[in-house]
């Protein structure tokens, strides 16, 4: 390959990877609901599972497509777990995406995103590896989270508690929160 050739070809790989890293553009409604956990009560180290959340994305978007846009998500400033494109199966209706890993660690290992007739979103998953250590100093409190597809998003707060106190460690997502000041990850 010619060296003018080769240098294009880097250029649109550079340039593509670097649009996948850019903040979303289009902000549509997450609505929390209660979800369940887990958490080292030494390292802070957690799990979160959640069934049944809502996404709708804003009206001005482009449109969606889990398989073939990267899906983040996104808890504090320190969390951002992405499953890469082409990782995200699709149902023979279109509708249905889902991944599962049961290897990973840290990261999303499991999610099912489902679209509905509505266009709502109903959002499942499974987040390993989670670092929520300033749970072993206090709660409840207030943690951004965002669903990212693409260049859409859903973002809101979740109130996190410890119901077995400093010696549980069961984790409860008690539901949204608006203690934040702005949206972390721009």
């Amino acid at each position: 390959m010619s060296r003018p050739m080769t240098a294009l070809v880097a250029f649109f790989a550079l340039a593509g990877s670097a649009a996948a890293q850019l903040p979303p553009v289009y902000h549509g409604l997450l609505t929390i609901r209660p979800a369940q956990g887990r958490i080292d009560p030494v390292s802070g180290q957690s799990s979160i599972t959640v069934k049944r959340w809502d996404f709708l994305a804003s009206p001005d978007s482009n449109g969606m497509n889990p398989a073939t846009e990267p899906v983040q998500i996104a808890m504090g400033e320190l969390d951002r777990f992405t499953i890469p494109v082409g990782a995200i199966k699709v149902a023979k209706n279109g509708r249905v995406f889902t991944f599962r890993d049961k290897s990973i660690k840290r990261g999303i290992r499991s999610l099912r995103l489902q679209q509905t007739k509505s266009g709502i979103w109903r959002v499942r998953f499974q987040a390993v590896g989670i670092e929520l250590s300033r749970l072993t100093l206090e709660y409840p409190f207030c943690h951004p989270l965002a669903l990212i597809v693409g260049d859409d998003d859903g973002f809101s707060g979740i109130e996190l508690d410890r119901p077995g106190g400093f010696s549980g460690k069961r984790v409860r997502v008690v539901g949204f929160c608006t203690d934040l000041s702005e949206w972390p990850w721009l």
